[in-house]
């Protein structure tokens, strides 16, 4: 576990040098770099880390072995995914290299879009790690990289550009087709949410809730002609269907705290940020699917894409409970004249007096808000996390395992990895 808790300090640690004092974005990139780079690390130089970590050395053994590209191709994986992992034969020759090219293709992407949206890289740097996403990307290798690339098309969502997004969308599905969630929620994502449209989700919401098994059971039995949609039939009847296997109802608690503090912030959020209904109704989609995880735990593999957007959706939101720039604006402004007055200027008159108080008062106040609001949502994410290293086990990633404290495998060749 230290050496995730260590993780925890790093990105805590350098948040005031680095982002909080003088901030810059040669500071803000350096950061990240150090924070990611250590994700990367432990990513890389795993062992036996994440349920999933034998199978894909599994698939890379196989598309290696494989005669030609159309044979590769003939698989039953994702054809982006297929393709990427047959050029990663031609240079990778150990299971280490091979998490490590993983890793970057899906840590970069991560970071580009904190760096570039984030209110406040290192609050989204902790919930990346505290809400999951970080133990995630050491076992659905697919999906995140899928995720990664859906990230750098965030730029055309904002901007209601249908066409290239719907194209970055079907890019990800190359690598997951979970990504194919995303184009009907594009759809829905910019409309505006009141009284209506709530009362349509509750109703589809209520509606599918009750009727999930049995469309799930068709899904799984249907004769699907491309074996790529197939092997959704490997989870007929198992575990991740049965509703007796959903997730403990406690993993509502947070995708819905994080939906209630947006949703009670919209008033001041949507003056601020034009983004907010947006973000506001990926913060709802993220409830529901949540909502559907604790009856069907397969759902988590289609919760990723809208729930990520928290990462820039949480500080945005508590930026609001700070005072406004026009505030600080004017504030330095009858300042600026106080110390004119105090050079042999003009004096300033009792009005004045009281507007410089009051608005070094309301700033004030502001900032106590914001900082209570901070501590109380790294306080909540921070016992999750705790809730997954010690109770949950997010991903069988708990305990850590490294290659320099584990024997495992022959690394020397990929024919005598051990499966």
């Amino acid at each position: 576990m230290t050496v995730y808790y260590i993780n925890q300090l790093l990105i805590l640690g350098l948040a005031y040098p680095l982002c909080l004092y003088k901030p810059n974005k040669i500071k803000k990139a350096a950061y990240l770099a150090i924070t990611f780079g250590y994700m990367w690390f432990l990513a890389t130089f795993r062992v036996g880390i994440g349920f999933d970590y034998l199978s894909y050395i599994d698939i890379f053994v196989k598309i290696k072995a494989a005669p030609d590209l159309s044979t590769v191709f003939d698989m039953m994986y994702e054809p982006g995914f297929e393709l990427l992992t047959w050029v990663m034969t031609r240079f990778v020759t150990s299971p280490v290299m091979m998490y490590g090219v993983y890793s970057a293709i899906i840590f970069i992407p991560v970071a580009v879009f904190i760096f570039c949206y984030s209110r406040d890289v290192w609050l989204s740097t902790w919930m990346y790690v505290t809400l999951s996403y970080f133990y995630s990307s050491m076992n659905f290798i697919r999906q995140n990289i899928a995720c990664g690339i859906l990230l750098l098309g965030y730029k055309f969502l904002r901007e209601k550009k249908p066409v290239p997004y719907l194209c970055i969308v079907l890019l990800g599905a190359c690598f997951h087709k979970t990504a194919l969630i995303m184009i009907p929620i594009y759809f829905l994502a910019h409309l505006r949410l009141g009284k209506k449209t709530g009362i349509f989700y509750a109703c589809v919401t209520l509606i599918g809730y009750l009727t999930s098994t049995a469309i799930l059971n068709f899904i799984t039995s249907y004769p699907f002609k491309h074996e790529i949609f197939r092997i959704f039939q490997s989870y007929k009847d198992s575990r991740y269907i049965d509703p007796a296997y959903g997730f403990p109802l406690t993993f509502l608690i947070v995708p819905f705290v994080i939906f209630g503090a947006c949703l009670a912030l919209r008033p001041i959020w949507e003056k601020r940020d034009p983004d907010a209904n947006m973000l506001l109704n990926m913060m709802l989609f993220s409830s529901i699917m949540w909502l559907f995880i604790t009856r069907h735990f397969i759902i988590e593999r289609f919760s990723h894409y809208a729930y990520l957007l928290a990462l820039v959706a949480i500080p945005s939101a508590l930026s609001c409970l700070q005072s406004p720039k026009e505030d600080y604006d004017l504030l330095a402004e009858l300042e600026a004249k106080e110390q004119q007055g105090g050079k042999g200027g003009k004096s300033k008159g009792k009005a004045e007096l009281n507007q410089v108080r009051q608005l070094r008062q309301s700033i004030s106040d502001h900032k106590k808000y914001y900082w209570s609001a901070v501590v109380a949502l790294l306080l909540i994410t921070g016992i999750y996390n705790e809730f997954g290293q010690h109770v949950n086990n997010f991903h069988n990633v708990f305990p850590y395992q490294s290659v320099f404290e584990t024997e495992g495998p022959d690394f020397s060749n990929y024919e005598t990895w051990e499966l």
